[in-house]
């Protein structure tokens, strides 16, 4: 399993592959816009609703770390994720590929728990620059996905999703047991 420029270049066009170039635009442009947007609604809204809702940074730490772990498992074990369906522009730029794939729900956890601890301007401002930059490579991802995966071919991928997701499925555990620590 991995996240980024790597998890999105054949996702998108496994589920694009019966559109047209010109179908695919307009569809990755829109998964990036939303994307970002609730990249934006997590860093700048999330610490706030943590806080009204009383969950503590360890239970949302917790929780994080939870859905990391589950998603790396699926990812390593290779349990197959529900059948794509028919969709049309709207609905395949908001799931799957704005939801989950450019925003995993492990990722929201997390930048929700970086924003509530630097709530500074500055590095909300930060993160979301970094936010762009990755949805900006993605879109690169998903505008070159044909080319990348012809230089990259499917073993290269499969290797450092194995990989990756190890290292995810630890990072995932490290939360978890992070909060136990302090608890």
């Amino acid at each position: 399993m991995m996240t980024g420029p790597l998890k999105v270049a054949p996702t998108f066009a496994a589920i694009t592959a019966k559109l047209s170039a010109d179908e695919k635009g307009p569809i990755a442009r829109k998964a990036v816009f939303i994307a970002m947007a609730a990249l934006c609604v997590a860093i700048f809204v999330g610490p706030g609703l943590m806080k009204s809702w009383g969950a503590s940074q360890q239970a949302v730490s917790a929780a994080a770390g939870l859905l990391l772990a589950i998603a790396s498992l699926q990812g390593i074990l290779g349990t197959p994720s529900a059948p794509a369906q028919e969709a049309g522009e709207r609905d395949l730029a908001i799931s799957p590929l704005a939801f989950p794939t450019l925003v995993p729900p492990y990722a929201v956890g997390v930048l929700v728990l970086f924003a509530a601890n630097f709530s500074q301007a500055v590095s909300l401002l930060q993160m979301s620059g970094l936010a762009l930059a990755m949805m900006l490579l993605n879109w690169l991802a998903m505008t070159f996905a044909s080319q990348i995966l012809r230089v990259l071919g499917p073993t290269t991928l499969r290797v450092l999703g194995s990989v990756f997701g190890v290292l995810q499925l630890s990072l995932g555990i490290e939360m978890i047991l992070y909060v136990a620590k302090r608890s």
